[in-house]
């Protein structure tokens, strides 16, 4: 079993989930910057390893979401800028883009709990 279908999935789950937490709770204080950072790094990560590794079935077929969903993070600046950018839209009533990431990754975060569901009854 290779990283992408052990550990990978699960620091992905992980990523995915600590920043669906913020950006649902609308988190704007107290939030750990350098957790927010290596999620979003780890989606990334995980991201290219997907592009790269043939092998992977599961994941590759999530491949375009999680794709989505880096593009959404480079978007809105999460990496680097941490919550600042969201936090800037939200006050301007401009969260479209919130919501389409909040959609992204409720849709991985339900398939990979999916299959991990399936896994354990087989």
């Amino acid at each position: 079993m290779n990283y992408l279908e052990n550990q990978g999935e699960e620091d992905l789950l992980s990523a995915l989930n600590f920043i669906y937490l913020i950006l649902a709770n609308n988190l704007k204080d107290g939030i750990d910057q350098k957790e927010l950072k290596k999620s979003c790094i780890n989606i990334k990560v995980i991201s290219k390893k997907i592009s790269t590794l043939e092998n992977d079935v599961y994941l590759k077929a999530l491949r375009y979401e999680i794709e989505e969903i880096v593009s959404l993070i480079n978007v809105l600046k999460m990496e680097h800028d941490g919550l600042n950018e969201i936090n800037k839209l939200r006050d301007n009533n401009k969260t479209a883009r919130i919501h389409m990431l909040e959609r992204a990754l409720v849709s991985v975060i339900q398939d990979i709990n999916s299959k991990k569901i399936k896994d354990k009854g087989d």
